[in-house]
């Protein structure tokens, strides 16, 4: 799926129902539910994988120890500041550990929480709640765009709140195909397995947390299956251009339940006939119904599989702006 579907599915998802459809967004909304799903049940390319030796330090990093995790906060605590640049970003930057030199992708992350800065005139400042946090190698560096009026001059007061999440355990369940319609709990979070289908879990969520699903898929000799890397998955596709380059970084997604249904029925199925089937009252429905969180693999399951989910613990800083 390229980048601009997923940028439609998600302001599509966001602003459905926000006001009353009119046909022209129902033409649209339904050429969008139809193409993504569509993709994935007509695949017109195939996964390539390879099974190797499991290696536990492949699936789960090393966590973060309470002493890392005080130290850590305290010295975040200490020398976090805010700043404005030329660019109209605000800008969060600080120091972390040196349990943190290196990269701390999966281990460490930090999120805007809470804003309360002020303009001059009393106004809020706004701030993009979209940001550019590339944090690691001892650093916070954190961007956000400012969405205010403001001069260079203008005096802004208060403060904002940041919040660090380390990595401090993994929760996991072992399952095999036989497994459909078991109730899990991962992460303080309920699902029920609906499906375990070629290369995908599908899950209904019955609990509001948010988590991240990963999955390890077991063959029937306890190898695990793997992608092979960008530049060999390149020079395979030079050979066979019916292998996928598909990334699965991002190892769960989601999708309206009404919609994978449908597709479950009728795989082949028609913008035509999916626009027909999907009314504006079809299109309430499916949203009141909810979606399905569907975890991947890279490979079809065939024997046992792991889910799990990383654990965090967040430490709040506060950070006034100091003015220069």
């Amino acid at each position: 799926m390229n980048k601009l579907t997923i940028l439609l599915l998600l302001i599509f998802s966001n602003n459905l129902f926000s006001q009353e459809i009119t046909e022209e967004q129902r033409t649209f909304y339904t050429k969008v539910l139809h193409g993504a799903d569509s993709l994935k049940f007509n695949k017109t390319t195939r996964n390539a994988f390879k099974f190797v030796e499991y290696k536990e330090g492949d699936f789960f990093k090393q966590i973060i120890t309470p002493e890392e995790i005080s130290s850590c906060t305290k010295l975040a605590k200490e020398t976090a500041k805010l700043s404005l640049n030329d660019e109209n970003q605000l800008i969060l930057s600080g120091a972390l550990t040196t349990r943190f030199n290196g990269e701390v992708t999966g281990i460490l992350s930090i999120k805007l929480l809470e804003n309360n800065l002020i303009k001059e005139n009393g106004e809020k400042f706004q701030l993009n709640t979209l940001y550019n946090s590339n944090n690691g190698y001892g650093k916070i560096n954190l961007k956000t765009n400012i969405k205010s009026n403001y001069t260079k001059d203008e005096k802004i007061t208060g403060f904002v709140k940041f919040e660090i999440n380390y990595l401090i355990g993994y929760d996991k369940v072992e399952l095999t195909l036989n497994d459909i319609g078991k109730n899990i709990t991962l992460n303080d979070c309920n699902y029920t397995i609906i499906n375990i289908k070629e290369n995908e879990i599908v899950l209904n969520k019955l609990s509001e947390k948010e988590n991240e699903l990963n999955v390890i898929n077991f063959d029937k000799t306890g190898k695990v299956a793997k992608s092979y890397s960008y530049s060999e998955l390149l020079e395979m596709t030079t050979k066979d251009s019916t292998i996928s380059m598909e990334s699965f970084d991002r190892k769960n997604r989601e999708t309206y339940k009404m919609v994978r249904d449908l597709f479950e029925k009728k795989p082949k199925i028609s913008l035509a006939e999916f626009k027909d089937f999907f009314t504006i009252d079809k299109l309430i429905e499916m949203k009141k119904e909810g979606k399905y969180v569907i975890v991947e693999s890279i490979a079809p399951f065939q024997n046992k599989l792991e889910l799990y989910s990383p654990k965090f613990h967040s430490e709040v800083i506060k950070v006034d702006i100091k003015q220069l």
